[in-house]
């Protein structure tokens, strides 16, 4: 209960009362990443992480160790306020909704420098493709996951810290193309970001069937399983789309559209964790 209780709070905070995206942008995670990566010690010990299975062993460890024997002795409160600090730091670094908001503001008034910037914040996808308008709906569809879906399912798994090692994790990958590491470790915060978005992905990809067009999402689900499609962002592209396979509009209600997918996706979740929590203490 007190699980769901958090959660809805955290949610609650994060899209209606307190705006704590500029509390965790990314410039204070660079500058720690790098600077912890120049030190001869740290690059010795990640050329030993070159193998994806002891990145998980390590995460692991931290997880149990960190949620099963630290937190309980630091007292209830400080779990609960901790938790709630740790989802609120982890549903970023930026607010999917304030951003889309400011692109479509700026959009209205010809503001097209500000639109690509805008855009280029959600081009995970596809970073190249010109058309912002293409960038923000691929992107909404991807991050709803990694913004939301992910840190929640982290979260409910193995508390505050799950939720926590989910984004640095996100952070890490991100940052695997700018900063000097190893190509065997980059491969392997790729691949191990892959597993963990396993499960966070097939259950945002179900909630797009449930709150969209179900036929469509699970005959393109199953094309997607036959090929053996491990990328999980291509599975939240295609099932994202295909849940709005009956809608044909275009420009600005295109991207309403899919905004609204999204959040019909994250209160089906959040009602079915609450549901589920109350179910608990009867």
């Amino acid at each position: 209960m007190i699980t769901a209780i958090t959660l809805i709070l955290a949610l609650c905070l994060e899209h209606i009362v307190w705006n704590v995206s500029r509390w965790r942008q990314r410039d204070v995670f660079i500058t720690c990443y790098q600077r912890t990566l120049a030190t001869k010690s740290m690059t010795r010990f990640a050329q030993q992480l070159a193998n994806p299975n002891w990145l998980l062993t390590l995460l692991v460890f931290l997880v149990v160790i960190c949620q099963f024997v630290i937190m309980p002795a630091l007292g209830t409160l400080f779990v609960w306020v901790f938790g709630l600090a740790a989802l609120l730091f982890s549903f970023g670094p930026r607010n999917l909704g304030r951003d889309l908001e400011a692109y479509l503001q700026a959009q209205a008034s010809g503001q097209h420098q500000r639109t690509n910037q805008i855009a280029s914040y959600f081009a995970e996808l596809d970073p190249h493709h010109h058309d912002p308008d293409h960038q923000i709906k691929q992107g909404l569809l991807i991050q709803a996951n990694q913004a939301l879906i992910g840190p929640i399912i982290g979260f409910i798994l193995f508390g505050a810290i799950g939720a926590v090692l989910y984004r640095v994790l996100d952070h890490l990958v991100s940052l695997s193309d700018t900063t000097a590491v190893k190509p065997a470790l980059i491969k392997s915060l790729r691949r191990l970001h892959d597993w963990i978005n396993w499960l966070p992905a097939r259950i945002t990809a179900l909630g797009y069937a449930v709150t969209g067009h179900f036929e469509a999402v699970i005959s393109t689900w199953q094309t997607l399983e036959r090929e053996h499609t491990w990328n999980h962002t291509a599975l939240l592209q295609a099932t994202g789309q295909a849940a709005l396979a009956d809608h044909t509009t275009t420009g600005r209600e295109s991207i309403l559209a899919h905004a609204a997918l999204i959040r019909r996706t994250i209160i089906l979740w959040s009602g079915i964790i609450a549901f589920a929590a109350l179910l608990s203490v009867f």
